[in-house]
């Protein structure tokens, strides 16, 4: 996780705003930590640059089971090529965005939120576009992604 993404992180419980503790940093990248809210204390932990900001261990259940499943089979390779997303190269991917979504480069979109990214294919796409991306899932597919990526 880069260091600049404390400044927009809340505690998803309260909204307040959350302290980084006990990091290890990679010039500006946090590894590991514990993100910590600032008034309550809810503790949300930093594992492999990944930050845990679930309220609750048994948050999106559900979604969980059924799509990090299916995003985890596809990071190897199960689902299609692990190297494509819905048939589209990741270059592809990224043109198709550019073409469609945007009227200006990636690099000047500012941060972008994935959210919901699964196996990362977009997220990836739009980085690659030049783009600050910033991608969240409930699923553990965010692991595989970041392998990935």
């Amino acid at each position: 996780m880069h260091r600049s993404f404390l400044e927009i992180l809340a505690c998803p419980r309260t909204g307040e705003a959350l302290v980084l503790m006990d990091e290890e940093l990679d010039g500006e990248f946090i590894v590991s930590g514990t993100l910590r809210g600032a008034t309550f204390g809810h503790d949300y932990p930093i594992v492999d640059g990944i930050a845990r900001l679930l309220p609750s261990p048994g948050t999106g259940g559900k979604t969980r089971k059924s799509f990090g499943l299916q995003w985890e089979q596809k990071a190897r390779g199960r689902l299609g090529a692990a190297d494509t997303s819905y048939g589209f190269s990741h270059e592809q991917t990224g043109q198709w965005l550019q073409e469609t979504l945007f009227e200006r480069p990636a690099s000047d979109l500012g941060l972008v939120l994935d959210a919901g990214c699964g196996a990362g294919d977009k997220a990836a796409a739009l980085s690659n576009a030049g783009a600050r991306v910033m991608a969240f899932d409930l699923t553990n597919s965010v692991e595989s992604a970041r392998s990935r990526y």
